[in-house]
């Protein structure tokens, strides 16, 4: 899977978000160990590659209370600005494929825009 999923999959979601926060401290937040602890449906998110991430890194995440695990492996790594991964195994059928872009782009010293896009094929269910 590539970049062009995020184009040609039947579902896609995309969504801007501007923060109050430079751009680099929205960056470390995404790489930290415990990335993504805001989001509400996620209970658990592992990295299982060492530093320094790049592409080829790999990561665990548990979604819906344990319902939904995922591994998660990452084919695109601009360092401070953009990321893109596919998930490569699910325990559920919830989707055939599924991927998703973090994108994080300065808008002044202490703000910047976070663009989070997933896209998936849906399950025969």
């Amino acid at each position: 899977m590539d970049e062009r999923f995020f184009e040609e999959a039947p579902t896609r979601l995309r969504r801007g978000f501007e923060v109050s926060l430079p751009a680099s401290t929205v960056w470390e937040e995404l790489c930290a160990d415990d990335a993504l602890h805001w989001c509400r449906i996620l209970e658990e998110v592992r990295w299982t590659s060492p530093r320094p991430f790049g592409v080829g890194t790999s990561r665990d995440a548990k979604a819906l209370w344990g319902a939904s695990k995922v591994r998660e492996r990452y084919f695109r790594w601009e360092e401070g600005r953009r990321c893109s991964f596919y998930v490569s195994e699910a325990n559920g059928p919830f989707f055939e494929s599924l991927a998703e872009d973090y994108l994080v782009e300065p808008r002044g010293p202490g703000a910047c825009l976070f663009t989070w896009t997933i896209a998936f094929r849906p399950s025969a269910l």
